[in-house]
């Protein structure tokens, strides 16, 4: 498959993405007329890792759900060259403790408030694959492969 190709299909996603889930984000974040949601500059290989582990996931029955993520606006640029990647990789530390492992924690859609104190201003949407590799706790998603 060529780079061309993952990255038509991650458009096509990511726009299939907000078609279906834009109306549930914009609820849950009570800013319905305020709320931005703009696509990230994000890098072909965070592309290509994301696409092959949804694709791989998607055939052991896995979904893809919305979530927050809430970080300060100067790792933007890290996270979308990079990815977000679980502590330990890529020289990521954990930042705001590890109470339900080690690994990058995002907040359910009707959460918002979770994720809103870690960030300047702008919260993170992402799309979580839905797999053993996430963990479930309360309002929030514990994602422990990066690819997810």
């Amino acid at each position: 498959v060529s780079s061309g190709q993952i990255m038509a299909d991650f458009v096509h996603f990511r726009d299939r993405f907000l078609a279906r889930f834009e109306g549930d984000i914009r609820d849950c974040a009570g800013l319905a007329r305020e709320l931005t949601l703009s696509p990230v500059p994000l890098a072909q290989s965070v592309q290509t890792k994301f696409m092959a582990s949804m694709l791989r996931t998607q055939s052991e029955g896995a979904t893809v759900a919305p979530a927050w993520h809430g970080t300060q606006q100067q790792f933007f640029e890290p996270i979308f060259n990079g990815g977000l990647l679980v502590p330990g990789e890529g020289g990521v530390r954990v930042r705001n403790g590890s109470r339900f492992g080690v690994g990058i924690y995002t907040a359910n859609l009707d959460a918002a408030f979770l994720s809103a104190g870690f960030c300047d201003r702008e919260l993170l949407v992402c799309a979580v694959l839905q797999s053993p590799r996430v963990r479930h706790v309360l309002d929030a998603q514990v994602v422990f492969d990066s690819a997810h």
